[in-house]
């Protein structure tokens, strides 16, 4: 059929008319089937010496941009998760890092409680000088020097209590 032919005939019009069904069914059938290959992530964060609920700690799923930080009550939902296994890190300050694999299901949310161990973070040492007379004269505040030996003097802990 030549294009003349077609428009005269209709032939456009029943054409579009299968062809635009058949697209929608299509995508429709995309978007399902990707809603049934993500789950979702709940469950709650805990200090592990004391039971409480631990705030603002990230959760996060590995490998992908996904992740929520625990409300007031410890407690964490990750929506769109893709199915399968992945791996979830916690993280916290004051906290040590905790990581766990979980298989996420389309059907039923996957539950996974972290009970996080506290941690010290050690600070390498700060040196600060300054050298000569006319630098103690530009600067507007106070200066005071202070010494380790300050402290064995006077035996306190922090430099506040020897100023």
């Amino acid at each position: 059929m030549t294009p003349d032919l077609m428009r005269r005939s209709g032939a456009w019009r029943t054409l579009a008319h299968l062809v635009v069904p058949a697209f929608v069914l299509l995508a429709s059938g995309a978007t399902a089937l990707h809603a049934q290959s993500t789950g979702s992530v709940t469950g709650r964060v805990t200090d592990a010496e004391n039971g409480q609920p631990i705030t603002a700690a990230q959760v996060t799923i590995n490998g992908t941009t996904l992740g929520r930080a625990t409300g007031d009550d410890g407690r964490f939902t990750i929506t769109s998760v893709p199915s399968g296994s992945q791996t979830i890190t916690v993280r916290r300050i004051g906290y040590l890092q905790q990581t766990r694999s979980v298989v996420v299901s389309a059907t039923a949310p996957v539950t996974i409680n972290f009970a996080l161990a506290k941690s010290s973070v050690s600070l390498a040492g700060l040196v600060v000088t300054a050298t000569g007379e006319e630098r103690k004269k530009e600067v507007g505040n106070a200066v005071t020097t202070v010494t380790s030996k300050d402290f064995e003097k006077a035996g306190v802990g922090n430099t506040q209590q020897i100023l």
